[in-house]
């Protein structure tokens, strides 16, 4: 046996008995364990602050409906009363705050030659007459329901006078087109979140109009109803109660008109934390109804529907540095849901300051479809509808629209904006990044805390749904039939271009339970996941506590937990939604690597 082997043997036997000495050894080059704590009102914290831009068209009263119907489960799992969430709701018409629109909605009102476009309802001159017998005659010059109607209508007790409407020498309307949604009028205030403004549905004036027939035209609508109660003091039609009941709509009991304007919540931010005193329970149920409330917002609205302009003059205005209505908090997580039928329409209003006095401008039609769909108006159609030259309605930017493939088939919409000039969802998504960043104060590489969820048609059997609905009412209100539903892919672009956990869902859901606990599980499991300095080991190294305020300590256990990368996200939902704002998470664990 050479030297060298039994020099070899004994070494070897030396490392293993001192190796042996100590079962420590084995541990000494680990990394010192590390112990974060988070509290929920810093680093996971409860705010969140969630806003809804919701379609207030005249063809969205049944998905309105749906979404009511949704929110009473939808806030009984998710607004928890010691969470802070705040809740907004805006509409896709309220672009119309932008000053390029001053010209346009302060403008009168004019009629095109041989086409009626203000029909005297009958109910008007009801209203006026038992407004007056309830008051009395001596009281007509301060009753604030008569002042709105007298810039524009006869106030007489004489019943061949009473609701005449005003004309100008040339025997049209002496109507500012503003007073068709009197909020309208409310210029850069309407992008505010202002009580009497977004805190319930649209104003609307209850007489025909072509610009929103669905909701104006007596054939089909019961809006009179509401402007009738203001004759009768008493009214069960007075108030929010009948529009907390899900059988009602935006052509009933549950909406705003020119006259009675009391569907209001007084709530245009609602915020789930319970005031010292009240009751959580109570106060849970009243910003459930104060939800339910807002995102009723009625069929007046534009029939531009400009979902991203509305956001961003949202942003511009109702955001600006000391607004007392600014929404958005540093350090929140930020939702921005979007609920329409049809396609964004929005283009760049910041690009130049010209006025628009016709939002219609730059829309093209598909004369060729137009005439199919009705095809026994066909010159009217082709002479002061859709055609090229100036001289129609639309088609000063063309008479076709492009074609969709959507499943198996084929989509194309009646009118439709020249896709030339919309803004690009890239700008869109930018802007909201840069927004969001500059009120976190945060680098331009930060990712950004915010996420988006739409829910917009997607499938042809949905579009084929939907439209057939408009088709009765377009019929029912005597307007040319007009395939305007449509798939909502610069929606769908946008939740692709933020990601960030958002959603795309569908309209034509029959339910929208499923589709809200969709966005109230996202917002929980965001509210659940935690930073970490450095990666853990695993969980046989992990102990995740919840530390309360009165000194108690609950440990969850590992199988609610999961690791990935840096990050430790609770699973479990029900845990996630019993923090506090005064909790604190501990999390004890072995980092993988050194700093």
């Amino acid at each position: 046996m050479s030297k060298w082997f039994i020099k070899g043997l004994t070494a070897l036997f030396i490392v293993i008995t001192q190796g042996a000495c100590t079962l420590q050894l084995k541990d000494t080059f680990r990394y010192q364990q590390q112990v974060q704590t988070f509290a929920t009102q810093l680093d996971v914290n409860t705010k969140i602050d969630l806003l809804w831009v919701i379609d207030n068209s005249s063809s969205m009263d049944v998905e309105q409906t749906k979404l009511r119907q949704g929110l009473a489960n939808f806030a009984n799992s998710y607004l928890k009363p010691y969470w802070d969430i705040r809740i907004g709701v805006i509409t896709t018409d309220t672009y119309l705050a932008n000053p390029r629109f001053d010209t346009y909605v302060t403008s009168n009102l004019t009629l095109s030659p041989g086409v009626p476009e203000f029909v005297q309802p009958a109910h008007m001159k009801s209203l006026i007459l038992g407004r007056i017998a309830a008051i009395g005659a001596g009281n007509v010059a301060t009753d604030p329901v008569l002042q709105k109607l007298a810039p524009y209508f006869t106030i007489s007790s004489d019943p061949t006078q009473a609701g005449k409407l005003y004309t100008d020498g040339s025997g049209n309307p002496v109507l500012k087109l503003g007073a068709i949604a009197p909020v309208w009028l409310q210029r850069a205030n309407y992008a505010k979140l202002l009580a009497g403004i977004h805190d319930g549905p649209t104003t609307g004036l209850c007489a025909t109009s072509s610009l929103t027939p669905y909701f104006f035209n007596t054939n089909i609508s019961n809006c009179q109803v509401r402007d009738n109660a203001v004759t009768n003091l008493a009214s069960t039609e007075t108030g929010t109660t009948n529009c907390l009941d899900p059988a009602q709509n935006g052509t009933q009991e549950c909406l705003n008109t020119f006259a009675n304007d009391t569907v209001r919540s007084g709530m245009p931010i609602i915020n789930t934390l319970a005031p010292d005193g009240v009751d959580p329970a109570v106060w849970t149920q009243t910003i459930t109804n104060a939800f339910m409330i807002n995102a009723t917002t009625g069929s007046a609205g534009h029939g531009s529907e400009r979902a991203f302009s509305s956001v961003l003059e949202f942003l511009k205005v109702n955001e600006a540095t000391g607004s007392a209505s600014a929404f958005f908090r540093p350090g929140s997580l930020r939702g921005v849901f979007f609920l329409g039928d049809e396609d964004d329409q929005s283009t760049d209003l910041d690009a130049d300051t010209t006025q628009i006095t016709n939002p219609f401008a730059d829309y093209m039609c598909d004369q060729a479809q137009l005439d199919a769909l009705n095809p026994g108006n066909v010159a009217n159609i082709n002479s002061g509808y859709c055609c090229s030259g100036g001289g129609c309605q639309f088609g000063t930017r063309g008479t076709s629209c492009p074609v969709k493939s959507i499943d198996n088939g084929t989509w194309t919409i009646s009118t439709c904006p020249d896709p030339s000039l919309l803004m690009p969802v890239s700008s869109v998504k930018t802007r909201l990044d840069t927004f969001f960043q500059t009120l976190d104060a945060a680098a331009p590489t930060d990712p950004s805390s915010y996420f988006v969820a739409t829910i917009v048609p997607q499938s042809l059997q949905t579009l084929q749904t939907i439209q057939a609905l408009r088709e009765q009412d377009d019929t029912e209100v005597g307007t040319y039939l007009n395939q305007s539903v449509d798939r909502g892919d610069r929606y769908l672009a946008l939740v692709s271009a933020v990601g960030n956990g958002s959603l795309a869902l569908e309209l034509g859901s029959p339910s929208y339970d499923t589709l809200l606990d969709q966005i109230g599980t996202t917002i929980v499991q965001k509210k659940g996941t935690f930073q970490l300095a450095r990666a853990p080991t695993g969980f046989e190294d992990m102990v995740v506590s919840i530390l309360h305020i009165d000194g108690s300590t609950t440990v969850i256990d590992s199988s609610k937990l999961a690791i990935v990368g840096t990050t430790v996200q609770i699973t479990d939902l029900q845990t996630v939604l019993t923090l506090k704002g005064t909790d604190k998470i501990s999390i004890n664990y072995q980092p993988k690597t050194a700093f």
